[in-house]
């Protein structure tokens, strides 16, 4: 999960046992088959204010 933008980046073993890099952004939904859940990626960072850099590299709340 990151700290500065709405993503989530999970490693899961494909059919033949190989590692297969998922990155997930905003408006999408996470399948997490060994919890059994789906969960959108809002629903995750629902309460969490991220800090976000304006164009000068100033840090402001969003």
């Amino acid at each position: 999960m990151s700290s500065e933008t709405k993503a989530v980046e999970i490693f899961r073993r494909d059919a033949v046992g190989e590692w297969r890099f998922i990155p997930y952004s905003e408006g999408d939904r996470i399948e997490s088959m060994s919890l059994g859940v789906t969960l959108s990626l809002n629903a995750i960072y629902e309460d969490v204010v991220l800090e976000l850099e304006d164009e000068g590299g100033e840090k402001g709340l969003s």
